[in-house]
């Protein structure tokens, strides 16, 4: 009986019924889903951390400590991408907004 009622109307009724059911649907998701799915507070700033000030040497680049002179920031604490064509190294990034990393300074010591 009710599911005929809701044919017979009017066109216009029945768009206004979907836009409220809609509305109500996402107000609710809103106010009781987005909460509990998002961070609360202020999203934490990237710190930009000076490593020149760093002297101490990580353990795993003495085996190429030939290619560099011994006051090379690659010699120095950095930030190190190890895969099997090589190693990366790079002080800092940072985010582009097109989506991509901006590394830099940056060596790359391709294993052959």
């Amino acid at each position: 009986m009710f599911q005929g009622m809701i044919l017979r109307t009017h066109p216009a009724a029945r768009y206004f019924v979907a836009l409220a059911a809609t509305v109500a649907a996402y107000v609710l998701y809103s106010l009781i889903v987005v909460p509990c799915l998002e961070a609360r507070g202020e999203p934490r700033s990237r710190r930009n951390v000076d490593f020149s000030n760093y002297e101490t040497p990580l353990d795993d680049k003495g085996q190429h400590a030939e290619l560099f002179q011994a006051d090379d920031w690659e010699l120095k604490l950095c930030k190190t991408l190890e895969t099997p064509q090589g190693k990366i190294f790079f002080q800092d990034y940072m985010p582009q907004a097109d989506g991509t990393w901006d590394v830099f300074p940056f060596t790359m010591i391709l294993a052959f």
